[in-house]
C-alpha cells in the first residue's frame, strides 16, 4: 500500500505530540476502499504507565486542529499491554493488529517510520 503524504504528515504529528510505541492506520484508507465521505482512522499505542489514553487522544486532536489537514481524522489510543491483550480477543484491536497498516514502530532505541 502506498501511503499518502497527508497520512504521513498526520503520523509525524502524532509521533511528535505523544510518546508512542506504534501507530496504525486502519479503516477504509488502510484497506484501499476510501470514498468521498471517508475519514482517516489512526490507532496509537502508548507505553504503559504514561499519559492516559484519553488525554493522549485529546492532545493529538488539539495538535491536528492546528494543521491544514481537511480530511476528518479519528484517533484511538491504548496502552501497549491493553492492546496486546485485546488483540487476541474478537475485538477491533484484533482486526487492527491483523489488517491495519503500521506507519510507525518504536523498536528499542531505534524509532522509525515504516
Amino acid at each position: 500500500m502506498q501511503v499518502s503524504p497527508e497520512i504521513m504528515e498526520i503520523a509525524e504529528k502524532i509521533k511528535s505530540t505523544v510518546d508512542c510505541e506504534k501507530i496504525y492506520l486502519f479503516g477504509s484508507y488502510a484497506y484501499g476502499t476510501p470514498n468521498e465521505d471517508s475519514d482517516y482512522d489512526f490507532y496509537v499505542i502508548i507505553p504503559d504507565n504514561t499519559i492516559k489514553p484519553l488525554e493522549a487522544m485529546k492532545q493529538i486532536s488539539r495538535e491536528l486542529a492546528k494543521t491544514e489537514i481537511v480530511t476528518p481524522v479519528d484517533i484511538l489510543a491504548s496502552y501497549a499491554s491493553n492492546f496486546k491483550e485485546r488483540s487476541i480477543q474478537p475485538t477491533l484491536e484484533r482486526i487492527i493488529a491483523r489488517e491495519g497498516v503500521v506507519l510507525y514502530e518504536q523498536n528499542g532505541l531505534n524509532m522509525q517510520m515504516v
